[in-house]
């Protein structure tokens, strides 16, 4: 009973802290060498001001390779004059594993304009 407790006023933090950060404007998506394991995929979405939504899904169709695909839907959210714009491809290739004195090194191209 104590664990649910305080698992949900944890919960209830991240709610709070997330919903404070949910108005700001970040300007520049940083990117990271993290790749995908084998096999697996992620979904996305972002949503944006107008109703603007970017969905993108990643797959690890190999072990250092990552293949995936956006879309932006504008004024979806308002449900009045849709616009689909063109998919996006993006691509992710780890070089480089690393080791301690060295850093990881991947290469991509993201079509996100």
């Amino acid at each position: 009973m104590i664990f649910r407790k305080m698992l949900g006023s944890l919960l209830l933090v991240f709610i709070s802290i997330s919903l404070s950060f949910a108005s700001k404007t970040y300007l520049i998506d940083t990117t990271t060498t993290d790749i995908l394991s084998y096999g697996s995929y992620d979904v996305g979405f972002r949503f944006f001001s107008n109703g603007n939504v970017l969905s993108r899904i990643d797959f690890a169709v190999f072990k250092l390779l990552n293949v995936g695909l956006s879309l932006e839907l504008d004024r979806i959210i308002e449900c009045s004059h849709i616009k689909i714009a063109i998919p996006a491809l993006h691509v992710k290739f780890r070089v480089y594993d690393g080791i301690m004195p060295l850093p990881v090194v991947a290469a991509g191209y993201d079509g996100i304009r």
